[in-house]
């Protein structure tokens, strides 16, 4: 309920932002990092400081990162070796694992982007996709890995690429009842307090597929790929981290076919929102650079 509020009344939106927010990688391979999750939703004219107060009074870290074109030009989010005084100095994305960031484009004006913006927004494409920082040392670079899931919110669609977009459907404009008294003060430091607890444990608990969910999650996906060829495994990936955090999500340790389905159905539900929107298919969901 708060953040769809905070959302404009906007309750599919709300509860993918709920999903993102227990998102976490979970392996790690040569080919995919397996549970990261970028998401962008769009259509916002102003930053909805109402969201970011919401995610800030549930989560424990929390860094916003400005997105316009003087901010990206100017600062290095990535951290940076300086020889002459022999110490690393330190960016936005030099982040302890569990924060959760919220990159603000809807800053973003017309503008060019010089060589240290460029670097940035690789470097925010690098942390959404794929979950991993470049650390620059001048002559060379090392590569870092994290856990902070990344949120965009934007006017049209980011051109970061995520793994998740849509555009926001808000019933009320953002923002409305700003005088009347704030959510902070409407809900009790107790309940909170279990709702922190609540996606603590969540974000963190295990989940077993049992065989038989894995078996019909392969024939689904065969099925995909028999009728969109364009359907590959990142698409796999995403349709599984979704039905696995929507089932985290309810509490549930092990994924039903129910879940699974209930899943398949939010995904399409999107796809067709944002193919009213833009008139495009979202098929393949962007890859990593």
């Amino acid at each position: 309920g708060r953040l769809t509020s905070a959302l404009g009344g906007d309750a599919f939106a709300a509860q993918h932002v709920l999903l993102h927010m227990l998102s976490r990688v979970r392996t790690r391979s040569a080919m995919m990092t397996v549970g990261t999750f970028s998401l962008n939703i769009f259509g916002f004219k102003h930053f909805p400081a109402p969201l970011l107060d919401t995610v800030r009074s549930l989560m424990t870290r929390v860094a916003k990162v400005n997105m316009s074109i003087e901010h990206l030009n100017s600062k290095r989010f990535a951290p940076v070796k300086d020889y002459e005084m022999n110490r690393l100095l330190t960016g936005p994305f030099q982040l302890v694992d569990g924060t959760y960031i919220v990159c603000d484009e809807t800053v973003m004006d017309k503008g060019k982007l010089n060589d240290n913006g460029c670097k940035n927004l690789r470097s925010i494409q690098r942390l959404g996709n794929e979950q991993k920082v470049m650390y620059d040392f001048q002559y060379h670079e090392m590569e870092w890995n994290v856990d902070a899931p990344l949120l965009i919110v934007s006017d049209g669609r980011s051109i970061v690429k995520s793994t998740v977009f849509m555009p926001l459907c808000a019933k009320f404009p953002l923002g409305q009842g700003s005088d009347q008294p704030s959510q902070e003060s409407a809900v009790p430091e107790d309940v909170l307090n279990l709702v922190r607890e609540y996606l603590s444990i969540a974000r963190y608990a295990p989940l077993n597929i049992p065989p038989s969910v894995a078996s019909q999650i392969e024939q689904s996906f065969v099925q995909a790929r028999m009728l969109n060829s364009k359907v590959t495994a990142h698409n796999m990936h995403l349709w599984l981290c979704m039905a696995r955090l929507l089932a985290l999500s309810h509490g549930e340790t092990e994924l039903t076919t129910e879940r699974w389905e209930e899943s398949q159905k939010m995904e399409q539900t999107r796809r067709t929102r944002v193919s009213e929107v833009t008139g495009t298919n979202t098929l393949p969901p962007a890859k990593s650079p």
